[in-house]
């Protein structure tokens, strides 16, 4: 059971302020606000992200894939990505609500609920609004 070892206290408080331990638990946290600072509003294009190509970022293909864009692409890419995520939620709930039995509808509702609770939780820890 070692693998269920409470954290010290100063770990538990790196979400507070990161800059507390930028080598330690809080790098994955700093390094992903570091990449998409650096993409800035329009990115530095496919391929140029010196964070991500460079490695800084960690498990940068799944976890931290909202970075990776940011960086290349830009804020303004990452804003319309979230707004066609929530176009396409908002679809598939209206669609819920048109179906004509309840079983249907209440399984897009929960499929509809699963992907933003996925997307909410990626882009809020790539972001730093919750802990990775």
């Amino acid at each position: 059971m070692e693998q269920f070892k409470a954290l010290p206290a100063e770990e538990d408080f790196n979400f507070f302020n990161p800059e507390l331990d930028p080598l330690g638990a809080a790098y994955q946290t700093i390094q992903s606000k570091v990449a998409i600072g650096f993409g800035g509003f329009f990115g530095k294009g496919l391929g140029s992200g010196t964070q991500t190509h460079l490695k800084f970022l960690p498990v940068q293909e799944s976890d931290f894939i909202v970075s990776v864009i940011g960086e290349e692409f830009g804020f303004i890419t990452i804003a319309i990505m979230l707004i066609v995520f929530l176009i396409f939620m908002l679809k598939i709930v209206k669609l819920a609500f048109l179906a004509k039995e309840r079983f249907p509808g209440l399984v897009l509702i929960g499929i509809a609920t699963i992907f933003m609770a996925h997307v909410f939780v990626n882009t809020a820890m790539s972001t730093g609004m919750i802990p990775p």
